[in-house]
Parts: C-alpha cells; structure tokens; sequence
C-alpha cells in the first residue's frame, strides 16, 4: 500500500514538472458602456402658411386699390385660390360733407394676385391686376346774385367709373393668422363723373391688412 502511495506521487510530480511554468488564463474585462447623450425634446411643429382654400378678413389703410377714381378706405375677404394665387374682393364707402359741398362714394373691386414665390416663405412678392367699379354723387350749393337779393342753388352731379389696373406688391407673413400686403398699380380708370375722362395713372401706395382663418 505504502508503494502505491509512493508511485502515485512520483507520477504526479512527473506531470508537474513537465509544465513548470503553467499559464493562467484571465478572463476578458467586460466592454465599456459609452453613455449617449440625451435625445433632444421635440421641436413645436410650426403651423403652415395658408395655401389652397384658406380665407382671411382684411382692410385697407393708406392709398387705396379698390376704389377706381375714388380712393376711400376699403374692407373685404381674401382667398387663397390655389397655392400660388390669390383674390381679393373689396368695397369701399366714403362720406365728405362741408360748407355747400357734400358727395358719397361707394366701390368695390376684385384684385387676383399672382405669388412670385412658394408657399412657405415668409415675404412673398406678387403680380396684382385690378378690376373695379365705382359710383360717387356729389351736391354743391351755389350763390347767385339776383337783383338786389341773392338765390342758393344747389348742383348735383353724379356718375360712374371702372377701373382696371395691374402693378407690384410683396406681402409679408409675420404669423400664419396675419399678414400685411402693399401693393404699387398702375390703372386705367374711364368715367363719366363730371368731367368725363379717362386717364392713366399710378395709385398711392396701397396697403392692406389680412387675418387668415
């Protein structure tokens, strides 16, 4: 038994000795975790500028479009036809009274304007062409000596004029609800107002103010 035990450590210590140097094998570190920064919160969608269909309320200040040869303050609708078009229908009503004089205007117009740029930008250059209609009537007192007295008389006049018309004009998109128009024309008026004339000429510059539904 005493001889097993002795052969059994001889054999041990053989296979030992043919490895003296054993080699341990260490395990491969984990990969390191790169931490990615946090995704950004979601920028608001911005609501579109109106295209097709949409339609606004708007009103004239300043020089006026839609009076042709009687330029009073105007109010009206705007509709955006397609993306790259627009038309708006005006009217104006304008009042004068003073020491025997007075006269009453009335005018509507339809202006179609044609965008220069897409839909999106902010400042959008135009093409506008004007078509018009306007009715005024005015009274004027007049003072006639007759004899040793005097006789007021009162003159009325009335009458009818068209206009047509096409220019330049930009309009500028500080919202999606609200948008200011200026508009440069040169028209062609014809009437029948006393004097009767037809003529050519450019219009104060006309500027409307439009809040899109």
């Amino acid at each position: 038994m005493n001889r097993f035990i002795a052969l059994s450590v001889v054999i041990a210590a053989t296979a030992w000795g043919a490895s003296p140097n054993p080699r341990v094998t260490a395990a491969a570190p984990p990969p390191l975790e790169v931490s990615q920064p946090p995704a950004p919160p979601p920028q608001p969608s911005q609501p579109p500028l109106p295209g097709a269909g949409s339609f606004g309320i708007r009103a004239g200040f300043g020089g006026s479009t839609a009076t042709p040869g009687i330029d009073v303050g105007n109010v009206g609708m705007k509709l955006m036809v397609t993306d790259g078009m627009s038309l708006g229908l005006d009217v104006g009503v304008g009042l004068t009274a003073a020491s025997g004089y007075s006269q009453a205007s009335f005018a509507a117009d339809a202006v179609l304007g044609i965008f220069l740029r897409p839909r999106g930008a902010s400042l959008r250059p135009y093409v506008p062409l004007l078509f018009g209609v306007g009715f005024a009537s005015r009274a004027q007192q007049q003072t006639v000596p007759v004899g040793t007295t005097t006789v007021t008389t009162t003159q009325t006049a009335g009458g009818i004029s068209f206009a047509i018309g096409g220019g330049i004009g930009a309009e500028y998109w500080f919202a999606p609800s609200f948008s200011v128009a200026a508009e440069l024309l040169l028209r062609l008026v014809a009437t029948n107002l006393d004097p009767i004339a037809v003529s050519i000429g450019t219009l104060t510059p006309g500027i409307h103010a439009t809040y899109w539904f």
